[in-house]
């Protein structure tokens, strides 16, 4: 299989929609009916353990919310929701965090990342920035399947890749 990663076209969040929307839309004429979880669950684990069988899926990454927005309005946008302790731009320096102690922002970790991504868009296995515990929010789209790994049990699951 051929494995990588390129530089793909710029897209706005509409046309990058549109782009995936119509990716799902052919694996659905593939299977003759709309695409369910099974179906793409299955595929998904097909194409990973079949080294002859690659998939081309575009994904954004690391996107910076400060310049193309987080999804979560900002205390001057929207008072009452810019200021919920459950939005990503406050959650840091809610009581109760360590991070309201930083005196800077660092992206990633007190300012929230933004991805992109469609059917079958994979992020890599890892360790979250110094082993802190991460958050998601899936503002549209389909439903995200997450895969993880007990702490615990991490020497195990590397030990699987070195195989």
């Amino acid at each position: 299989g051929q494995f990588g990663f390129s530089q793909a076209g710029e897209y706005t969040l509409a046309s990058f929609k549109s782009k995936a929307d119509m990716y799902l839309e052919n694996l659905g004429k593939k299977y003759g009916h709309p695409a369910t979880i099974e179906d793409l669950e299955n595929d998904y684990w097909r194409a990973v353990m079949n080294a002859d069988e690659y998939l081309t899926v575009e994904y954004g990454n690391d996107l910076d919310t400060a310049a193309c927005g987080s999804g979560f309005p900002t205390e001057a946008q929207d008072p009452k929701h810019g200021s919920h302790p459950f939005n990503f731009l406050q959650m840091p320096r809610e009581e109760g965090s360590m991070l309201k102690f930083l005196e800077f922002d660092v992206k990633g970790i007190t300012q929230p990342w933004m991805y992109v991504g469609m059917t079958f868009s994979t992020f890599c296995w890892h360790n979250e920035d110094n082993y802190l515990y991460s958050i998601n929010y899936n503002h549209m789209g389909h439903p995200k399947i997450w895969y993880g790994v007990p702490g615990a049990d991490a020497m195990k699951f590397e030990k699987v890749f070195e195989k």
